[in-house]
């Protein structure tokens, strides 16, 4: 089972640095670069809508959605759900300045 974060081109950087730092995205020690991917919209609410249409089980978040999937090919349906939408979209690291050497 895996999970995508959806968020707002235009959500703050505070709003993510919190998403990030919740406790169960948070690793016990970080021994190299620390990335956590997200798909960053144009269009969150119409994204909700898109994807609550397919039997997508979906979270709202203080700063976006998060999609729960079995398996890689449910990702792919979700990217064409999206797509089919007309909802641009773009792979984002939203953990920008964790960092421990």
């Amino acid at each position: 089972m895996g999970t995508l974060l959806i968020i707002s081109e235009t959500a703050s950087a505070q709003s993510l640095d919190a998403l990030v730092m919740e406790e169960k995205r948070r690793p016990l020690a970080i021994m190299e670069d620390y990335s956590v991917m997200a798909l960053r919209v144009n269009r969150l609410e119409e994204s909700a809508r898109a994807l609550s249409e397919r039997p997508h089980r979906i979270f709202r978040r203080p700063c976006g959605l998060e999609v729960v999937f079995d398996g890689l090919s449910q990702l792919g349906q979700v990217l064409s759900t999206l797509a089919r939408h007309n909802i641009r979209w773009e792979w984002t690291d939203v953990a920008g300045g964790i960092y421990q050497g």
